[in-house]
């Protein structure tokens, strides 16, 4: 959760909402999720994409989205700093 975002994450999809009237902003499809992993800071968001071993980043402040071949195995933990670079 950000100050201005929401994101409620199920097992192979991620919606994000606007707190501001709870709009939805984004519904993500991702690789089965059974641990809930996704991390929202600011106005970027990272989480497991559909391939194995990558991690989707959506920047919602430019509104672009990049996929990320981070590893061989799944994704098992995502963390951002904190001024998401």
């Amino acid at each position: 959760m950000s100050k201005e975002l929401i994101a409620a994450v199920l097992e192979d999809r991620i919606y994000v909402y606007q707190l501001v009237d709870l709009a939805m902003k984004d519904a993500i499809e991702t690789a089965p999720n059974l641990d809930g992993i996704c991390v929202l800071n600011n106005k970027v968001l990272a989480c497991p994409d559909k391939g194995k071993g990558e991690v989707r980043i959506n920047n919602y402040a430019n509104t672009t989205v990049n996929s990320i071949k981070a590893h061989n195995n799944n994704i098992m933990a995502i963390a951002l700093n904190e001024d998401s670079s």
